[in-house]
């Protein structure tokens, strides 16, 4: 644990190398570690590691629905669409509930300009969670897409009403009435 610890030092203060080589040390038999170099991966824009270290924990971990999850937002990234839908449906398959799954099968099927579906994994995931923001907004988003601009700035307007600090839905609102 002294290396995973270390890991944690070293990312905080920006050594990004230097936790990356503590956090390999420890990673395969400490999920934490695993996850903790993933997400650090992830957030300095080295996705192909991002991946690895994720598909690692997913060999060793294959029900976990946070790994499957974050694996297929890491897909998304890499535009491997069809493997993070797929990940995202066993996820599903896992627990029904996973509000970050549908979120991110929403967001691959807006990337893939597939809006139908992405509204569709919308509403099924605010079936589960109505006050769910992120769903909210990726809603407003798909409306806009498809020309529905009423319901897209209900939608932010009702993100902003959750949550004022929340400057996605107020920059779209912004550009709603730019534009209309």
């Amino acid at each position: 644990e002294a290396q995973y610890n270390l890991g944690i030092l070293y990312e905080k203060q920006g050594k990004y190398e230097l936790a990356a080589t503590a956090y390999r040390t420890v990673y395969k038999d400490l999920k934490i570690a695993a996850e903790n170099l993933g997400n650090m991966y992830r957030r300095i824009g080295r996705v192909n590691e991002a991946v690895e270290i994720f598909q690692f924990l997913k060999g060793k971990y294959p029900k976990d629905v946070k790994v499957m999850v974050a694996l297929a937002s890491l897909y998304r990234q890499s535009k491997k669409y069809d493997n993070g839908i797929e990940l995202c449906r066993d996820a599903l398959q896992e627990d029904p509930r996973t509000i970050d799954a549908y979120r991110t099968m929403a967001m691959i099927y807006y990337d893939m300009k597939k809006y139908e579906l992405a509204r569709l994994s919308v509403a099924q995931g605010l079936k589960i969670d109505p006050l769910e923001t992120g769903l909210r907004h990726i809603l407003g988003m798909v409306l806009m897409k498809l020309k529905d601009m009423p319901s897209a700035l209900a939608q932010f307007k009702k993100v902003v009403e959750m949550r004022p600090d929340y400057l996605p839905a107020r920059m779209n609102i912004g550009a709603i009435a730019l534009h209309y």
